[in-house]
């Protein structure tokens, strides 16, 4: 006898986006995978029919559980929330504006798992309206199906696109403790890189190749709203933070060595990009003061050598 499809337990956390929502709602809701619950959390939308719609899919499919907060909670909360609904041993999120672009989304996803993996992880388009442009399959170029915890990391140190967030979580082998520690309240940008290297470095994941996460990109998305010096910010403590956790990793398990190398990289391009764009802003003050690209050059000597330290764990 044929074992009944296993339980899984949808959340999208949502603000306001009425016409997204209705698509992305629709595109789950065409899952082969019939075995499902949605649990919407809504972060007190103030958009007209934003409600009256949520209410009205609750009504009419008994999977689909609303949660409207009468305050906004913020976006890390939201989401937690969903995280913290969750009832099946599999867990999955979408956002609001973005979707799924296969039917088969879930069912391929859920093949992939054996009860040792912890998360698999789904291909990436980046849909552009705006500019008119769509890019498919962006992350068949780095990972494969099949790669260790180790490799993972190192290619998720060189690109950062691995969405390991928005895959397919068995919740028997990463607890939904771990879920909550990934997003870091304390940034607005970059909020879940760390996360998702450390949930990589814990934990067995795998690549799906054959089904996409479609993010969609517009000059209205919240996190083309930040201020560039908050933007460069988060990213800096983002990849230190990664830099020492693959640090601390490399010494306990020495095959984490190549994807600390793989970081170190990363943050001394992105270092020097970042003095780059620093100089060209400030470029007037630049040209009439020799002296603070001087301070710029001794500044960056004295971080590579803190960089170096970090690395041989001193």
């Amino acid at each position: 006898m044929k074992s009944p499809a296993p339980l899984i337990s949808i959340s999208l956390p949502t603000r306001n986006r009425l016409v997204p929502v209705k698509r992305c709602v629709a595109r789950i809701q065409a899952q082969t995978h019939r075995n499902w619950e949605l649990n919407i959390s809504d972060n007190a939308s103030d958009e007209a029919g934003k409600v009256e719609y949520l209410r009205e899919l609750a009504a009419a499919d008994p999977r689909i559980k609303v949660f409207l907060h009468p305050k906004n909670t913020g976006l890390h909360a939201n989401w937690n929330h969903g995280i913290e609904k969750a009832t099946a041993d599999y867990y999955i999120a979408c956002a609001d504006d973005d979707y799924w672009a296969e039917d088969d989304y879930l069912e391929k996803l859920l093949a992939v798992h054996d009860g040792k993996v912890g998360v698999v992880f789904p291909n990436l388009a980046m849909d552009m309206p705006s500019e008119g442009r769509f890019r498919d399959k962006m992350l068949s170029q780095v990972y494969a199906a099949g790669l260790s915890r180790h490799e993972v990391c190192r290619r998720m140190a060189l690109d950062m696109h691995g969405i390991l967030m928005l895959g397919l979580f068995d919740l028997r082998v990463v607890p939904k403790s771990e879920l909550y520690a990934t997003y870091d309240h304390l940034r607005l940008h970059y909020v879940e890189s760390v996360g998702m290297m450390r949930i990589a470095g814990r934990h067995e994941v795998n690549f799906c190749p054959d089904v996409t996460y479609v993010h969609t990109c517009y000059p209205g998305n919240f996190h083309h709203n930040y201020p560039p010096e908050q933007v460069l910010r988060d990213q800096c403590i983002s990849m230190f933070l990664i830099l020492d956790d693959l640090r601390r990793a490399s010494v306990a398990d020495p095959a984490f060595t190549p994807a600390l190398e793989a970081q170190w990289r990363v943050c001394i391009c992105e270092v020097h990009e970042m003095a780059k764009r620093l100089q060209v802003e400030n470029g007037a003050v630049a040209m009439a003061r020799p002296a603070p690209r001087s301070r710029l050059r001794v500044w960056l000597s004295r971080l590579r050598k803190v960089l170096r330290r970090i690395i041989k764990g001193g």
